[in-house]
């Protein structure tokens, strides 16, 4: 992740750890006016991660949350029961299939 300082340049490069991040959506999900991120993570252990926002442009330790599934491939977040609050959605790969080779 990549910090911009006041829209004209990148001021530093954030590594956060997470296993093999896929997919990310913005949102403050704990409604405490700093965004948070949330991650599908794309491997066999089916979770999301979130990572809580400390409003300046830094991030808490990732949070895992069990998803079902395997291989979360796409999240995204909306206000589905109209409560105020972003709800996530978060898809998965039910089956792997290989390309099939040349002959």
């Amino acid at each position: 992740m990549f910090i911009s300082g006041e829209g004209r340049e990148l001021l530093s490069q954030v590594d956060y750890t997470t296993t093999l991040s896929y997919a990310v959506v913005l949102a403050d999900f704990d409604r405490d006016g700093k965004l948070d991120i949330a991650v599908a993570e794309f491997d066999s252990t089916a979770h999301m991660s979130v990572l809580r926002g400390k409003g300046d442009g830094t991030f808490g330790s990732p949070v895992n949350y069990m998803t079902g599934g395997t291989y979360a491939d796409a999240i995204v977040a909306g206000d589905l029961n109209s409560d105020g609050r972003p709800d996530l959605i978060v898809s998965s790969v039910r089956r792997w299939l290989p390309r099939p080779r040349a002959a």
